[in-house]
């Protein structure tokens, strides 16, 4: 697997000029990423391309939202500890940054405790939030 410069490493100690080396990976149109309920273990940032998030419902599937360069996916499992909340399907072919578990939580030990739980907060909020559009659509949870 290749590798790409994709995170600041406040301790420089990892790559040049202090960035921190993740692998990437390349994927193709209509691959799946993560799905909906499973655990996580990274996350991932878009380096290019194009990603649907998708509310899984049986036979039933909406686009929640489309992410693309530069935008973050997975994040929101490794900060709450929940289960994948939707689907993740590259809409081309895409160029993403695979940031593991233990690197995420390396660098949430150096943000402040406030700066922490504001994350929790929101992304509980967010979770709760898209259950409740999806509800009002008809579709799942």
């Amino acid at each position: 697997m290749n590798t790409a410069t994709a995170m600041q490493n406040p301790s420089n100690d990892d790559g040049p000029r202090g960035q921190r080396v993740l692998e990437r990976m390349v994927v193709a149109p209509g691959t799946r990423i993560f799905h909906q309920g499973d655990p996580a273990s990274v996350a991932y940032i878009i380096e290019s391309g194009l990603i649907e998030l998708i509310d899984e419902n049986g036979d039933d599937c909406t686009v929640i939202t489309t992410l693309s360069r530069g935008e973050i996916l997975g994040e929101m499992a490794l900060i709450d500890g929940e289960a994948r909340s939707a689907t993740a399907r590259a809409v081309k072919q895409t160029v993403l940054a695979i940031v593991p578990r233990e690197a995420f939580e390396e660098y949430m030990t150096r943000t402040p405790p406030f700066m922490r739980k504001l994350m929790d907060v929101m992304t509980k909020r967010l979770r709760r939030q898209t259950r409740q559009v999806l509800l009002n659509q008809g579709g799942a949870r």
